[in-house]
């Protein structure tokens, strides 16, 4: 039987995963209450994340560091982020720098954790990559701006991190999404029924950020299509997946009906004079 001092770290884990999704779930929360990193690993100084992990537990534990800090970093600066690079404070873009380099080292550092895994602890690895993945895609979007004038990683699915070019935050999400569809279709049915609710994957918050944020409608319904597959869990810590899957089903809809309407109007243009418009009624 376990002592009663080896859950506490796996409870304190729990709470922090639920801190970061609250105030992701509920914008006017603010930021996560706990703050797991330090100054020197903000600044930069100290790296949250290894060369190398040792085991599964310790690229868990980095990428909740990492989650968290992300989450109160785009909170804390949600005024600003949209301004001109020359009226964002110089600290805030080095804090935005330092926190991109420290996904991509956990990237790096993750897929070569996956590469020499066994299989019993694969799709818990996969699961990770794809949620710093998607942390990846949300920063990019959100906090667009970089002090690094590096390129961006990206990874493939199930391919080392290896190739590099400059990829849209959308490039990170479809990708995603994809490992996502890798994940769910190598788990095992009968297990994923018994627990229809799950607490810290966030998959169902993955895929409402990538329904509601995307402009592209095969991403709508690619994450449609992942939120109805038969081993996707219903609920995961506070999100539902119908909720989810409803928000999604609505927003393509609209989507559709407004690209339908522009191509009405564009294909009536076409056919008046060069340089006006006529009105198109049904």
């Amino acid at each position: 039987m376990s002592k009663p001092d080896d859950i506490v770290p796996h409870l304190a884990a729990l709470l922090s995963c639920l801190d970061v999704q609250a105030s992701i779930y509920d914008q006017q929360r603010g930021p996560p209450r706990l703050i797991l990193t330090s100054p020197s690993e903000t600044c930069g100084t100290q790296s949250i994340v290894p060369e190398a992990f040792v085991d599964v537990a310790q690229s868990e534990a980095a990428l909740l560091k990492l989650q968290n800090w992300i989450s109160r970093h785009l909170h804390i600066n949600a005024k600003i982020k949209h301004k001109p690079l020359a009226e964002i404070p110089p600290e805030v873009m080095h804090e935005r720098g330092v926190v991109e380099e420290q996904l991509r080292r956990y990237l790096i550092a993750v897929d070569k954790l996956y590469q020499g895994s066994e299989e019993k602890v694969a799709q818990r690895i996969l699961l990770l990559r794809i949620q710093a993945r998607m942390y990846y895609g949300i920063l990019l979007q959100r906090f667009p701006c970089t002090s690094s004038g590096q390129s961006s990683i990206i990874i493939h699915p199930l391919s080392p991190l290896n190739v590099q070019s400059y990829p849209a935050p959308e490039d990170w999400i479809d990708t995603a999404l994809s490992e996502i569809s890798i994940l769910l279709d190598a788990s095992k049915s009968p297990a994923c029924r018994s627990r229809p609710f799950t607490l810290s994957t966030q998959l169902v918050g993955g895929l409402l950020h990538a329904g509601l944020k995307t402009t592209h409608q095969h991403t709508m319904k690619t994450a449609l299509n992942l939120l109805q597959h038969p081993n996707f869990p219903s609920r995961d810590g506070l999100w539902d997946a119908k909720a989810t899957e409803s928000a999604i089903r609505s927003l393509l809809a609209q989507v559709s009906a407004e690209q339908d309407a522009g191509d009405r109007v564009l294909f009536v243009s076409t056919l008046d004079e060069p340089g006006q418009m006529v009105s198109y009624g049904r």
